[in-house]
C-alpha cells in the first residue's frame, strides 16, 4: 500500500517511482518541474538508461512504407493505363536501414 501525501484541493493524481523501489503518490494542480510543485523536479534520466526503439515498431514502420510505395505503384499503373502508355517496370520497394538514417528524399522535376 502507499499513502497519498495529504493535499488541500483536488488535482491530477501524479505517481514518482522513485529508486529503491519507493513509489511516491502526490496530488497537484501543478505539474512536476513548476516551482508550485510540491514533489520532486522534473524526472531526469537515469545514467544507465538506453532507448531502442522496439523491433514490432520498427517492422510496422516498414510495413507501412512498403504498403504505401505499392499503392503509388498502383496509382501511376492505372494513370498510364488511362493515358495509353506501356506499362512501367516495377521498383522494389525501399528498403529502411537499421540504423534509422533515411536517405534524402528524390529531387521532383521542375514541371511537377
Amino acid at each position: 500500500m502507499v499513502p497519498i501525501e495529504q493535499y488541500a484541493a483536488t488535482g491530477t493524481l501524479h505517481v514518482h517511482f522513485l529508486p529503491g523501489g519507493q513509489v511516491r503518490l502526490i496530488v497537484s494542480n501543478w505539474a512536476a518541474g513548476h516551482p508550485n510543485y510540491p514533489g520532486p523536479a522534473y524526472p531526469v534520466r537515469p545514467a544507465d538508461f538506453h532507448f531502442a526503439p522496439s523491433r514490432r515498431a520498427a517492422r510496422e514502420a516498414e510495413e507501412r512504407a512498403r504498403a504505401q510505395a505499392e499503392g503509388r505503384a498502383q496509382i501511376e499503373a492505372e494513370m498510364r493505363a488511362m493515358r495509353g502508355e506501356a506499362p512501367a517496370q516495377k521498383e522494389p520497394p525501399p528498403i529502411f536501414p537499421r540504423d534509422g538514417i533515411l536517405p534524402p528524399p528524390p529531387a521532383l522535376p521542375k514541371g511537377e
